[in-house]
């Protein structure tokens, strides 16, 4: 048997608690959305940090080694390496190199050469131990491209080769050994050209510095060059394929293709690609590079540009605040779901109270007809639709036949009713995209796109024709009946690149013809 006070109190409790569990779920979700949300700007302007971070350190870097580049040019114009008595000043020389390149630990080779490309010096750097070559083994390298360059260039410029492997007798080099040529020329006091100054920047210390910088992001970092090819990518195996014997190796655009077209299209940007957060920023460190006093301008070879990548897995983004929101929904639930019913209530009476005011706005209170200023506003703009795109329009203007007499016989109820059927009988009549409009106390308009001359002259016959037909009860014997008289304009056969009050002085003045001569009647040009 059924108890009518607990069943009362169990459908009660059901009525409260199943809005409220669903409220607090919802809440719970759009919380944990929120938090997934932070935590992703977080990331995203971390890995942005991270990028611009990895470029200033690459600066920085590069500028050293071209003021490094300088500072040998400039010792060897001032003892003039290549002079007559160049043998013990060579010595001096060669000691000041290797001591350089045991301090700064950067270099696999530091070489100064002469005019015509002939090593005067070269430093080589084995198992971390700099040492001068002898003179026999020194190498003509007049035919290099990074020499023929500096050879060329201003005094004071520093040329910076492309990244690439260092290569010996024709083959990449084993294991392999990434390398930057800094290369500058040396002029003497008189400005003729004594040679050119060549530091080979082991370009495994940049790789480690860059990899190092993005260990403080969440995610891995990338380098590649203007052609996409990948100096740091996300395998050895992968790096390096511009480079001969390593045709096999990796281009960007066979791992992350989309990525690839965003890069050619633009310098910088962060973008979600699958379940990736790509960040990264294109640099040509020629560009960012100005010494103290304007000293230094590195000039890079072949214009090459490096772009720095920052790749983050969406699934770092996302795990741990499922842990923290999941308690905190238990926890809040009934308070969370007390404030969003009230909320959407109040948002609830707004959005009906806008909708009134909207309505109240635009529509004639007795007919439900556009009013006067929005159907102006509506007709301006289907107008210029229409120019625009060179599409046929229509307007129909019409009041009604001795509507005076109407309201003096029968009285302003019965007029306005007489309205309120004509305007329900207009709307009745009108497609969905016409705009149907009363512009005055008895007067109406309608607005036909997309209608040509004939067309809009049999839409205004049949609505003569219907209107004929309304009949609006006074009494049980008394029927009201009444007539229009139209007038009807045609944008695309009379008026082309009008705007509506010329279109609505027209249709005006046909519609008092229609008048003149009898009524009940439409009148076109």
């Amino acid at each position: 048997m059924d108890h009518p006070g607990e069943f009362s109190l169990h459908r009660d409790f059901l009525l409260h608690f199943i809005p409220l569990v669903v409220i607090s779920v919802v809440t719970v979700i759009v919380g944990l959305e929120a938090q997934k949300y932070l935590r992703t700007e977080r990331i995203k302007i971390r890995a942005v940090n991270v990028v611009a971070q990895q470029q200033r350190v690459i600066q920085t870097d590069l500028a050293a080694h071209a003021s490094d580049a300088l500072l040998v040019g400039d010792i060897i114009r001032s003892g003039q390496v290549v002079a007559s008595d160049r043998h013990s000043r060579q010595r001096l020389f060669e000691r000041f190199l290797v001591s350089l390149s045991r301090v700064k630990q950067v270099y696999d080779q530091v070489r100064f050469l002469d005019a015509t490309g002939r090593e005067v010096v070269r430093i080589n750097v084995e198992q971390g131990r700099p040492y001068a070559v002898e003179q026999q083994y020194l190498q003509n390298k007049g035919t290099r491209p990074y020499f023929i360059k500096a050879l060329q260039a201003a005094s004071g410029d520093v040329i910076i080769s492309r990244f690439d492997l260092n290569m010996e007798h024709g083959r990449v080099e084993r294991p392999l050994k990434p390398v930057l040529r800094f290369s500058t020329p040396v002029d003497d006091h008189d400005g003729h050209r004594l040679g050119v100054v060549v530091l080979n920047y082991c370009g495994e210390k940049l790789i480690e510095t860059i990899k190092r910088v993005g260990e403080s992001g969440d995610g891995d970092s990338y380098l590649i060059n203007s052609n996409g090819f990948w100096l740091i990518g996300p395998t050895l195996e992968e790096e390096w394929g511009f480079m001969p014997g390593r045709e096999h190796s990796g281009h960007i655009r066979e791992r992350f293709p989309e990525l690839w077209e965003l890069i050619r299209q633009q310098d910088h940007g962060q973008v979600v690609l699958g379940d990736n957060l790509f960040t990264f920023t294109t640099m040509t460190p020629t560009r960012h590079f100005q010494g103290q006093n304007s000293a230094v301008y590195p000039h890079l070879e072949e214009t090459e540009s490096w772009v720095l990548i920052s790749r983050v897995p969406m699934d770092v983004m996302s795990i741990e605040y499922f842990l923290i929101g999941v308690p905190l929904g238990v926890l809040t639930f009934i308070g969370l779901g007390i404030v969003a019913w009230l909320w959407s209530s109040a948002r609830y009476r707004e959005h009906l109270a806008t909708a009134r005011l909207m309505v109240m706005a635009t529509r004639d209170g007795l007919t439900n007809l556009y009013n006067r200023t929005h159907f102006v506003h509506c007709a301006d703009r289907e107008i210029q639709r229409a120019i625009r795109y060179k599409r046929p329009l229509a307007l129909l203007l019409f009041d009604i036949d001795h509507f005076k007499k109407i309201n003096d016989t029968y009285g302003h109820d019965r007029g306005d009713e007489v309205l309120r059927m004509l305007g329900r009988h207009l709307l009745a009549i009108c497609r969905e995209q016409d705009v149907p409009g009363r512009v005055g106390g008895e007067e109406f308009a309608v607005l036909l796109p997309e209608t040509d001359h004939e067309q809009a002259m049999a839409v205004a016959e049949r609505l003569r024709q219907a209107v004929e037909k309304i009949e609006v009860s006074v009494d049980e014997k008394t029927m009201i009946r009444f007539t229009i008289s139209v007038g009807v304009v045609s944008l695309d056969r009379e008026l082309p690149d009008r705007d509506f009050q010329t279109l609505f002085n027209l249709a005006d003045s046909r519609m008092y013809q229609a008048k003149k001569g009898g009524r009940n009647r439409v009148v076109a040009g």
